[in-house]
């Protein structure tokens, strides 16, 4: 863990493990407003030093906080995410060869 993932706290874990969802659908899940939802995301992006939700799951995942499998992807998405779904997680954040859909 680096000293950019060590700062944050456990529920900006739990809002980065669901960064492929919607800010509205990761409020529901976590039962926080979506205000709320945005401060956490703010404080996560400052905190790694990225702009990005994609650059922080890449830092989470070369840091080793998380593997790919821990970053939640499931039921409800909706909108510009929906499209996501249907794509290997790999290649939508911009890693490696894609996993087969089978695996996913």
């Amino acid at each position: 863990m680096t000293k950019e993932t060590r700062e944050l706290t456990p529920r900006q874990l739990s809002v980065l493990e669901l960064a492929i969802l919607k800010n509205r659908e990761l409020g529901m899940r976590l039962r926080i407003s979506e205000q709320t939802v945005k401060n956490h995301w703010s404080d996560i992006l400052r905190a790694m030093g990225v702009q990005s939700r994609r650059e922080a799951m890449i830092v989470a995942l070369d840091t080793g906080l998380f593997t790919l499998e821990d970053f939640k992807v499931g039921g409800g998405m909706a909108g510009r995410r929906a499209s996501v779904a249907k794509q290997p997680l790999r290649s939508w954040i911009g890693i490696g060869d894609p996993i087969p859909p089978s695996n996913y």
